[in-house]
């Protein structure tokens, strides 16, 4: 199937609506207060991170679904389980990578995100939350994935950490969402993480604010609307 460019969405603004995309143009779904307990966690290290997960949650709040304020993974103090416990549905974000001075094969992200990701175990397909506690909370949780990376300056590792960040909490036993297919016309990247290989879709949400913040509004509406057409919410 051919995959949805953005040229074909931003003609929703002239009145055009594809059958594909007609969520985008319904009117706001009324939630119940269950939905309140959706949780956004992010890293971050600049600030652009939280401007997305905030972004995501204002879109959340037009769509007529309630979350929780987005909290900062820095920002928890001890044990994950009890915070995630609190959530039916999680959305994760992930900042871009940095370098560690003095290690310059190691690559983390420089947040609080860094003590559930281990990159060398996640070479050998096993997660690192390995608490029985924090597996026995997640595990059937709804848990979808977004972050930001620069795919002009990085194009080999565009948004890396949220393919890695999506396959520990899948490995923990969470329902995935927020697959997205990846228009050809507007991503510009070689590599990533975050897309499969032999796939055609991201396993979330990808945002390159360095060089696309125009599209950044679009890409959160569409992932959003997509979440709850999916059921992510339900």
């Amino acid at each position: 199937m051919k995959l949805l460019t953005f040229s074909l969405l931003l003609s929703l603004t002239s009145g055009f609506i594809s059958p594909r995309t007609s969520y985008l143009a319904r009117p706001p779904v009324t939630k119940s207060g269950l939905f309140a307990k959706a949780g956004v966690y992010f890293g971050t290290v600049t600030g652009t991170t939280e401007d997305i997960a905030t972004m995501i949650q204002d879109e959340l709040t037009n769509q007529g679904i309630s979350c929780a304020d987005p909290v900062c993974v820095d920002n928890i103090q001890g044990h994950l389980a009890p915070v995630f416990a609190k959530h039916d549905t999680i959305i994760a974000g992930a900042p871009s990578y940095l370098k560690m001075r003095g290690e310059e094969n190691i690559e983390q992200t420089g947040t609080a995100w860094d003590n559930v990701l281990n990159y060398d175990i996640l070479c050998n397909h096993q997660c690192n939350l390995d608490d029985e506690e924090v597996r026995q909370v997640l595990q059937q949780k709804h848990v979808a994935c977004f972050g930001v990376g620069d795919q002009i300056c990085y194009p080999e590792n565009f948004c890396d950490a949220v393919g890695e960040l999506h396959s520990v909490f899948s490995q923990i036993g969470c329902k995935m969402y927020g697959k997205m297919p990846i228009d050809k016309e507007t991503f510009s990247f070689t590599k990533s993480k975050a897309v499969k290989e032999g796939d055609h879709d991201s396993v979330g949400l990808l945002i390159d604010q360095d060089g696309q913040y125009d599209l950044t509004p679009l890409r959160i509406k569409m992932w959003v609307s997509k979440l709850v057409d999916d059921g992510f919410f339900a």
